[in-house]
């Protein structure tokens, strides 16, 4: 016992009277530390300043009572009425009132106490500014001023899910993943700084010094090439059709000819529950895909530069399929003898896999350089992290290469690119041949001083020829006025583009799961934007590129065109059509003669018929008898809503209508075979 006593007196000895001066050094260190201050995050705008995502900081409201001084200061009473009445109108409720915050204030300040936060919760960067010019609060913090404790930094996104995957996602506000969060993040983060701290009894700590002095320098803005309203229509547009076709995914981007300017994005992927479309995936960056037919720009080209072909020539395309030793390939409708330029605006599978094969078959690797030449063989873009690699195979490799493989080139598979890469070949054939590299984003801000500009970037002076060119352009025109896409062809304005439709492969075998797509410009004639549009596995019935994507593209160039004003100024008339002599595809006789007897128009007789087709013919409109085959669908578009539903119910078909005026696009292909009770989709425009 004598032992054990003898030992603990030992102790306090050595701690009071030698140790002393370690010990009360080492308490002062563990009481005063420096705590991080995380940088306020920099914002992600639109083309014209728009903040599209923004950093709020987050704040806790705190006071030093103990240094308030109360005597001598006849307003002091006022001063902390209006102060609770503040507190009271902007963070109170039935529960915490006026007399809650005044009571509190006063025993803090009776108490001395070192430190009291005045609101549990914390509050935003608004109200904390707010709260800065209250009485009381807007003094130094050393005389009992407002102490504004950061906490944390809350990403806000403004507009919600528009172009979320684009503008990126940040896990917990401060890791960055994805999209231009990431691909900016050293830009947009900032460099965080320290605040002194001091540890007050029962767990609080109080800055001894103020937050705003922590040295934290914040993030750059980031000014996006994103257009609000350009981004905004083409997820719209898209979300409608993919709900139409109850498609896996989509892609539509926009692109400014001139620049590369990205104007808008969207990647929209079905819910498990297939109840709604989202965005969690860039497709249009990151996923690389065999394209099918919209390669076929790129297998003209070459052919056409080193050439192999004119578009006069003439080509037998047989009874529709050719074989390549065991694989067969084939058209949707066997075309007979045509000329290259119709093979081209009707995507004829056989002409195109001749086509390449007889050219290069002794010298692949020369078509290989073609499409290197042309940018398929590289990543395009330099501003977001994640774009997918395309891939061309090498003649040189024998284990890929087969005697199959050129032939399937032409027409869009065994290679892979991204819908971005596609987009940017197109969009150079719009901009006279000139290839620039899509971008995202225009420049980086602090505050409004710009730091940083980003222009456009040549990725290569001229694609091909100037002849070539003119002539892509003319068959690229073409595709809409009489190929493929006619069903796109606008009246106010010329489009030019090509479509696509590709089968996927599912374990290693081509299924009848089809990918469809259609990338073009317009306004042809004096292109501005070019529009790549691709829906993934549309299961309604209709899966090819000219029914499902082309009519996305229209409607987004639609409304586009109607935005832009100045595209607005010189609208196309179009061929056979004036505001005097209205012409449409098919139409009750009937109805045909009220109109055109009611506007003075002479209409020449003809056999009676229930429907015809109405064509000018100088000063006359002449009448064409049309007749409609049982069980096989017909073409309605361009006719007024009335008598395409009356053409269509006296064919037991059903009807459901999307918007008002003349049918613009119909679900079912005309040709296709119907039966009774069938529902068609008809939009209004």
């Amino acid at each position: 016992m004598f032992l054990f006593v003898g030992a603990i007196l030992f102790k306090v000895v050595k701690l009071q009277f030698f140790e002393r001066a370690i010990w009360e050094n080492q308490a002062e260190k563990e009481r005063v530390y420096y705590k991080k201050v995380v940088a306020t995050r920099g914002s992600i705008l639109s083309d014209n300043g728009t903040i599209m995502a923004t950093t709020q900081p987050y704040f806790r409201l705190s006071i030093d009572p103990s240094v308030i001084k109360t005597k001598g200061d006849a307003n002091f009473e006022e001063q902390i009425d209006t102060l609770c009445k503040n507190m009271a109108a902007h963070f109170g409720n039935e529960e915490f009132g006026e007399l809650y915050f005044k009571e509190k204030l006063n025993r803090a300040i009776e108490r001395e106490d070192r430190h009291l936060y005045l609101l549990k919760r914390p509050v935003n960067f608004r109200e904390y500014k707010m709260a800065r010019n209250w009485p009381i609060l807007k003094a130094s913090p050393y005389k009992g001023g407002l102490i504004g404790e950061k906490l944390s930094n809350k990403r806000f996104y403004p507009f919600k899910n528009l172009a979320k995957i684009t503008l990126g996602v940040l896990r917990d506000d401060t890791l960055a993943q994805k999209g231009l969060e990431y691909s900016f993040n050293k830009e947009l983060r900032g460099q965080d700084g320290q605040v002194l701290m001091q540890k007050l009894g029962g767990g609080q700590e109080i800055p001894l010094e103020n937050f705003g002095d922590s040295q934290a320098q914040d993030g750059y803005d980031v000014v996006t090439t994103l257009n609000l309203e350009i981004q905004d229509i083409a997820e719209t547009a898209l979300k409608k059709a993919l709900f139409a076709n109850k498609a896996k995914y989509g892609v539509a981007l926009v692109m400014e000819v001139s620049t590369g300017e990205i104007k808008g994005i969207a990647n929209l992927r079905k819910s498990k529950d297939g109840k709604t479309y989202f965005e969690d995936y860039n497709y249009a960056v990151a996923d690389a895909i065999e394209p099918g037919s919209t390669i076929k720009l790129a297998s003209m080209i070459a052919a056409l530069e080193d050439n192999a072909v004119s578009i006069s020539d003439s080509i037998d395309t047989g009874k529709g399929f050719v074989q390549f030793y065991d694989v067969t390939i084939s058209d949707h409708v066997a075309m007979g003898k045509i000329t290259y330029q119709q093979a081209f605006e009707k995507s004829s599978n056989v002409v195109f896999a001749k086509m390449i094969q007889n050219a290069y078959k002794d010298d692949p690797g020369k078509f290989i350089s073609r499409l290197d030449q042309l940018g398929l063989t590289k990543s395009v873009n330099s501003q977001m992290i994640g774009e997918g690699r395309p891939y061309i195979p090498n003649p040189g490799d024998t284990r890929i290469w087969k005697g199959t493989t050129l032939p399937s080139l032409a027409i869009g598979y065994n290679l892979s690119v991204t819908p971005l890469q596609l987009l940017t070949l197109y969009n150079a054939v719009a901009n006279d041949g000139k290839m620039v590299a899509p971008r995202f984003v225009r420049e980086l801000r602090q505050d409004s001083k710009v730091i940083e500009k980003y222009g456009p970037q040549v990725l290569r002076k001229q694609i091909c020829s100037a002849s070539t060119l003119k002539t892509m352009r003319k068959l690229l025109e073409g595709v809409v006025e009489r190929g493929t896409a006619e069903n796109i062809k606008s009246s106010q304005y010329a489009i030019a583009g090509k479509t696509g439709t590709a089968r996927k492969v599912v374990e290693d075998k081509y299924e009848k799961i089809y990918r469809a797509s259609f990338c073009g410009y317009f306004p042809a004639d004096a292109p501005k934007y070019t529009v790549f549009v691709l829906v993934d596995e549309p299961s309604t019935g209709s899966f090819y590129g000219s029914s499902v994507a082309a009519p996305i593209f229209r409607e987004i160039a639609d409304k586009i065109y109607a935005m832009d004003l100045e595209l607005a100024k010189n609208p196309r008339e179009a061929e056979g059509q004036s505001s005097q002599y209205p012409v449409t595809r098919i139409i009750s006789q009937h109805n045909a003669d009220q109109v055109y007897n009611k506007l003075d128009i002479s209409t020449p007789d003809s056999p009676e018929a229930e429907w015809v087709k109405t064509t000018r013919n100088g000063e006359k409109i002449e009448y064409q008898p049309i007749t409609l085959r049982p069980g096989v669908m017909p073409d309605v578009k361009g006719m007024s809503a009335r008598d395409a539903v009356n053409l269509l119910e006296s064919r037991m078909l059903k009807v459901r209508r999307i918007g008002h005026g003349k049918v613009v696009r119909q679900s079912v292909e005309p040709g296709k075979a119907v039966g009774d009770g069938t529902e068609i989709l008809l939009e209004m425009n």
